[in-house]
């Protein structure tokens, strides 16, 4: 019998050079595949991150501005009642009811909100009158959102029928029907609110009557 001989093929290597070229094309193409699913995901958690921190803020403006109520306090002489609403373009003062844990602590609270150090920012107190001095030991301070540029309040009204809103509120004897915050964020972003008031009764009725005439 003879010897059978085996056939053994060598790659020239130009075959060995498109393998390679393949290959890596094939792993460039794996590579790009995952970063642009991980940018996604990435991109995805940065959004619902975004989504979640607006619900927040969206919750704690509605508890704190759906519930303010008109209160009143003397004054350093103990002669004059004066309301415990003051409203500016950039920072409003007010009282409102929240709930408590405590019978001690009350129901009712008066705060500041503003933006302080790219944050905003609520300073409160359990009993009126809110304090002159941010430092007081009185005073307790809570974060309602980060990366804050700038915000902006306006107050709304009724005038001549028509609804309006002003951008400070200081000697009117009566709170806004509503309050709109415009928010702008570090980012860019922006985002408005607008909340009705709880305690604004001099438009609101049960049955017909005749409007009184303002003081």
């Amino acid at each position: 019998m003879g010897k059978s001989h085996q056939k053994i093929k060598w790659f020239t290597l130009v075959e060995v050079i498109i393998a390679i070229s393949l290959l890596v094309t094939v792993i460039g193409i794996l590579f790009l595949g995952t970063g642009t699913v991980m940018s996604s995901w990435e991109q995805l958690g940065r959004h619902t991150k975004s989504l979640e921190e607006l619900f927040l803020l969206d919750r704690s403006l509605d508890a704190l501005l759906t519930n303010i109520i008109p209160l009143t306090w003397p004054d350093e002489d103990n002669i004059k009642q004066e309301s415990l609403f003051f409203g500016e373009s950039n920072k409003v003062v007010f009282s409102y009811i929240h709930s408590f844990n405590q019978l001690e602590d009350g129901a009712i609270r008066t705060c500041s909100m503003f933006v302080e150090d790219d944050e905003l920012v609520v300073y409160y107190c359990e009993r009126p009158p809110f304090p002159d001095n941010l430092n007081s030991d009185i005073l307790k301070r809570s974060v309602l959102a980060y990366g804050i540029e700038s915000i902006g309040f306006a107050y709304a009204d009724m005038e001549e029928g028509d609804l309006e809103f002003k951008d400070t509120w200081e000697e009117e004897d009566y709170l806004p029907l509503g309050i709109r915050i415009n928010v702008r964020f570090l980012n860019g972003a922006k985002q408005s609110w607008l909340r009705r008031t709880a305690g604004s009764s001099f438009y609101e009725r049960w049955g017909k009557w005749e409007q009184k005439e303002r003081i």
